[in-house]
C-alpha cells in the first residue's frame, strides 16, 4: 500500500512538473514594423502617422532617414499615413495595416505616389 502511495504521488508531481515546465512564452507580440521609402525625398519631408479613427490628429510624426526610408514600430492596428514637406508638392496618403509581428512596406516613386504596398 506504502509503494503504491509513493507510485501515484511521482506520477502527480511528475505531471505537475511536466505541466509548469510545457508552458512557454507563446504570448502573440503585440506590434509590428512600418517600412515607408521614398524614391526621392524633398525638403522638410515629414510623414504623419495617425489611427484610423482619428485623421486629423497624428500619433507620431517623423522624418526619413537620408536615404528615404523611414522605419517605425507600431501598436498592431490601422493606420492612415500622410506625408508633407515644405514646398507644395502633393503626396498621395495611404490606409495601412500594421499585423502582430510582421512589417508593412510602402514605397513613394518620383511622382509622390504611393508605387508599392505590402
Amino acid at each position: 500500500m506504502k509503494k503504491l502511495r509513493i507510485t501515484w504521488l511521482c506520477l502527480i508531481l511528475a505531471g505537475i512538473l511536466l505541466g509548469v515546465s510545457s508552458c512557454s512564452n507563446d504570448a502573440e507580440e503585440l506590434q509590428g514594423k512600418l517600412v515607408i521609402t521614398f524614391a526621392k525625398p524633398t525638403k522638410g519631408l515629414k510623414v504623419a502617422i495617425c489611427s484610423m479613427e482619428n485623421t486629423k490628429y497624428p500619433i507620431l510624426v517623423e522624418s526619413p532617414n537620408v536615404n528615404g526610408v523611414l522605419k517605425v514600430s507600431l501598436n498592431i492596428g490601422n493606420y492612415y499615413i500622410k506625408p508633407s514637406d515644405d514646398s507644395s508638392d502633393m503626396y498621395s496618403d495611404i490606409g495601412i495595416q500594421v499585423r502582430p509581428d510582421k512589417t508593412t512596406t510602402v514605397t513613394y516613386g518620383e511622382s509622390r505616389q504611393v508605387i508599392g504596398r505590402e
